[in-house]
């Protein structure tokens, strides 16, 4: 911005031109460079997600490197919940988990070979089991992020992608490396991006001992995980997305994780929100919707 008292001529356009090609130059080599340049690890984030492409690292982040425009964590530390670089180790929690969906509570949560996320009847592979992993937080965060791993895929976490299509944004739960995409080949995510929230739902839970979790994004905080009647994919639900997108952690989160849940605060589901259950009605009606579902379709196809 110029001061009242600046004297100097501005510039004609062409000759801010080789600027500000070498201002899109540095944007497009950062996006191309490989992830090799980062190196996260499933102990270790190293992404803060920052960004270095028009200036260095805040100095708040603390010891960083600037690679490919973006700021990793160096000098052996990682990054905090806060996208700060810390000494502090990751905390793992010593149980295998798997998430039961308590609207229909015969399925459980399973991660595919191709990263997507759905829920079946089958639960007994590593495929529907999941560790936790609690990466350092400030004292006092509310919700902390937490990394949800999956036991198959031990190098991937449950998170969830924003896509764009059709000028319209989809959010979509996925199980990906924390290393990238490809086998590795695409940039390193930022930590928050792979973490997962978990929020006590605002219904009681029809078990004792088992608090009704939901779970979404730090970065898409009111994006909750949840299984509609019309498919077996797990999808995302702006705000209470009812029954369907509550969870029971089987074995039951500590007591103490128990208490610690922040309770959701937000706009009630208010249509097809189910109720909490053990087994029963709630799953009998899916098994039969399901397949009415199918052959409706089926029969539109051939109108």
């Amino acid at each position: 911005t110029e001061s009242p008292g600046d004297t100097t001529v501005p510039r004609p356009p062409w000759q801010r031109l080789p600027s500000l090609m070498g201002v899109m130059w540095r944007i497009a080599l950062a996006a191309l460079l490989p992830a090799a340049f980062g190196g996260n690890t499933r102990m270790c984030i190293v992404n803060t997600g920052g960004s270095c492409v028009l200036s260095s690292c805040a100095s708040w982040r603390g010891q960083t490197s600037c690679s490919g425009g973006r700021c990793f964590c160096a000098g052996g530390t990682c990054s905090g919940t806060d996208e700060k670089c810390t000494a502090d180790p990751y905390n793992e929690l010593p149980q295998v988990y798997e998430l039961r969906n308590a609207r229909w509570p015969e399925y459980y949560v399973y991660a595919t070979q191709t990263g997507a996320v759905w829920v079946s009847k089958d639960h007994s592979g590593d495929s529907s089991k999941f560790t936790v992993v609690e990466p350092p937080s400030p004292a006092g965060t509310a919700r902390p992020p937490r990394l949800l791993y999956s036991k198959r895929w031990p190098d991937s976490t449950v998170h969830v992608v924003k896509t764009t299509q059709d000028n319209r944004d989809q959010y979509s739960p996925a199980c990906n490396r924390v290393t990238g995409g490809l086998g590795g080949l695409l940039n390193d995510p930022a930590i928050q991006g792979l973490g997962i929230l978990f929020t006590r739902a605002p219904v009681p839970s029809p078990m004792d001992n088992r608090t009704l979790v939901m779970l979404s994004s730090p970065t898409y905080p009111s994006r909750y995980l949840y299984v509609s009647k019309a498919s077996w994919a797990v999808s995302t639900h702006n705000n209470d997305p009812g029954a369907g997108g509550y969870w029971y952690f089987e074995p039951p989160l500590s007591q103490q994780m128990q208490a610690a849940l922040p309770a959701y605060v937000g706009p009630r589901c208010s249509w097809q929100c189910g109720t909490p259950s053990v087994a029963g009605a709630e799953f009998n009606a899916r098994a039969t919707w399901i397949p009415l579902f199918a052959v409706s379709a089926a029969a539109l196809a051939f109108l």
